[in-house]
């Protein structure tokens, strides 16, 4: 089944790429090398100087400082939404015990983010933190981009965590083929006995019915078409 969809969303991404033309080329954008460590942070509030660059261009540069420290300091007294978003970014691109520490401390003081903490979540859910994966279930983290999401969809598969499959039971068939994709990956791994699925639709009604087997709530009404 990943075959036929990765085949399908190779030729979407080409036929988009002719219908849209190409990206700007970098030497249009800020050099935001010869930017202050203050004037970056203030960046993902106002663009400014910063020009085209995005906020992950930014912490990318802000990683590249090796400022987190005072970055994680400051976060905590930081009134502007953004730019404790921004941190976020910037501490999201280590991988350490400080920031571990970091992230669980803004999850459970609830920090309003724009994002509903969804890169803190991210972090941890990567490292198969139970609770973070938890969170990942049904929240409204589908608001970002499907690539995005796609990765952490993934994870459930990756950490063997089983509490999210009636959540991916109802993504495998999805329109979006990034979502299907990333769905029918982690339930392949959940399942790993399953047999070679044709269709987005066959691998729904398949892991519908193996989730019931386990005890899941779920809906396995089979379709008109799918009975013929």
């Amino acid at each position: 089944m990943r075959k036929i969809l990765t085949t399908l969303l190779i030729l979407f991404l080409t036929t988009s790429f002719h219908c849209f033309g190409q990206t700007a080329p970098d030497d249009e954008q800020a050099d935001i090398k010869k930017l202050s460590i203050a004037q970056l942070l203030d960046c993902f509030d106002t663009p400014g100087p910063c020009g085209d660059n995005g906020d992950w261009d930014i912490a990318d540069e802000l990683v590249r400082r090796k400022y987190l420290a005072s970055l994680l300091k400051r976060y905590w007294r930081e009134p502007k939404q953004s730019i404790r978003r921004g941190i976020e970014y910037v501490a999201y691109r280590f991988d350490s015990h400080e920031v571990t520490r970091f992230m669980r401390k803004v999850i459970a003081s609830k920090i309003d983010d724009g994002e509903s903490r969804y890169y803190p979540v991210n972090y941890l859910a990567k490292k198969c933190d139970r609770n973070a994966l938890s969170a990942l279930r049904g929240n409204d983290y589908n608001k970002q981009n499907s690539l995005q999401w796609a990765t952490s969809l993934e994870l459930f598969g990756k950490c063997a965590y089983r509490p999210a499959i009636p959540f991916l039971v109802e993504l495998v068939n999805s329109a979006d083929l990034n979502i299907a994709i990333a769905a029918g990956d982690s339930l392949d791994k959940l399942y790993p006995s399953h047999p070679d699925l044709k269709s987005p639709d066959i691998a729904k009604q398949y892991y519908c019915r193996r989730a019931a087997a386990e005890g899941f709530k779920v809906d396995c009404s089979v379709s008109e078409s799918l009975e013929k």
